[in-house]
């Protein structure tokens, strides 16, 4: 039975968590047409630069990316190293910078609060 003035909440997505080859952000927003990771491993850069970190969508609306490792990263501008910690926003349609809704760390840099990863310093076997 739902009541009149109530809102059906949805599970939150799992937070960012280390891969074989990187760390794997979520988000979803079936509506947006553009999503993107921007923090201090790409020197917070969105499109069109090169450093820019897109998130592709699945059929669900759940956009999702990995933001590899040195070793792996096809842009040696754009990783990550473990045992670092990463202040980070995600950016919808290039103009709404928001706080991951799925990870509740936080930092705070320049007096803006971000959400933040810590990288494992150990490889995490899976995905």
């Amino acid at each position: 039975m739902l009541l009149a003035g109530c809102a059906v909440l949805k599970d939150r997505l799992p937070p960012p968590e280390a891969t074989d080859h990187g760390i794997f952000f979520r988000y979803e927003d079936a509506a947006a047409w553009r999503v993107e990771v921007a923090g201090q491993f790409n020197d917070w850069k969105t499109f069109p630069d090169e450093r820019s970190v897109q998130m592709s969508k699945d059929e669900k609306g759940v956009w999702t990316v990995v933001v590899p490792y040195k070793e792996f990263s096809k842009n040696a501008q754009v990783y990550v190293e473990p045992g670092r910690r990463y202040l980070y926003k995600i950016v919808i349609n290039g103009t709404s910078w928001i706080e991951d809704p799925n990870n509740t760390l936080k930092g705070v840099e320049g007096g803006q609060t971000n959400s933040m990863i810590i990288v494992p310093e150990q490889k995490t076997a899976g995905k």
